[in-house]
C-alpha cells in the first residue's frame, strides 16, 4: 500500500473540517394526506442554516485548514515545529475573530445590495486576505522574530489562505445549496474572452 503524502492528508482534513462543521439537520416527515403520498424529506439540510450559523460553521471549517496551512508554511520557514505549533496555536486564536467579522460585514453587503455569494467571492477573498495579511505579519513577528521570515510568511499565507478561503466559500455555496450561479472562474474574465 503506497504512503499517503501531503496532498492525500490535507484533502483528508479538508473533509474533516467540512464535515465536523457542517450539522446534521433532522426534518420531521409530516403524516401525509390519506389520499396523497407524501415525497421523502431529505435527512438534513444546511439551507436551513441561520446566517450566524452559517458563518459560524464556515469559520469553523476554514479555520482548521488555515492552522494546518500555518502550520506547514511556519515549520518549512523555520526549520522547527516548535515554531510551526506556536503560530498554528496564535492563529487558531486570532483568525477566527477576523474571519467571522469580515463574514458578516459582507453578508450585510450581500443583503443589502442583493447580490450572490458567488457575485461577491472574488472581492470577499481579495479583502479577506488583505486583512489576514496584516494579521499573519504581527504573528509571525512575534514568533519568529525575524522580518524576512515574517514576510515570507505573508507571502506564503497570502496564496495559501486566499485559496483555502475561495475553496471553504465554493464547498459552503454548494453545500447549501443556495439558488444562485455557482463560482466559476469564468466569471472573473471579460465577456469577450468566453466562447
Amino acid at each position: 500500500m503506497p504512503r499517503p503524502t501531503a496532498a492525500h492528508l490535507l484533502a483528508a482534513c479538508t473533509a474533516a473540517a467540512l464535515l465536523a462543521a457542517a450539522p446534521a439537520r433532522a426534518e420531521p416527515n409530516p403524516e401525509p394526506p390519506p389520499a396523497a403520498v407524501a415525497e421523502p424529506k431529505a435527512a438534513f439540510s444546511l439551507s436551513g442554516l441561520e446566517e450566524w450559523e452559517r458563518i459560524l460553521y464556515k469559520t469553523a471549517s476554514y479555520q482548521t485548514l488555515s492552522v494546518l496551512n500555518d502550520l506547514a508554511i511556519v515549520a518549512a520557514l523555520s526549520g522547527s515545529m516548535a515554531a510551526g505549533g506556536v503560530l498554528a496555536a496564535t492563529t487558531a486564536l486570532t483568525e477566527p475573530v477576523l474571519y467571522y467579522a469580515h463574514e458578516s460585514v459582507w453578508a450585510g453587503i450581500a443583503q443589502e445590495t442583493g447580490q450572490s455569494n458567488a457575485e461577491l467571492l472574488p472581492y470577499k477573498s481579495a479583502t479577506y486576505a488583505t486583512a489576514n495579511m496584516g494579521r499573519v505579519f504581527v504573528a509571525g513577528m512575534l514568533v519568529m522574530n525575524n522580518p524576512a521570515l515574517a514576510a515570507g510568511y505573508v507571502a506564503l499565507g497570502a496564496i495559501s489562505d486566499t485559496l483555502t478561503y475561495a475553496a471553504n466559500e465554493t464547498v459552503w455555496n454548494y453545500l447549501t445549496l443556495e439558488e444562485e450561479e455557482p463560482f466559476s472562474i469564468t466569471s472573473l474574465l471579460p465577456q469577450t474572452l468566453i466562447p
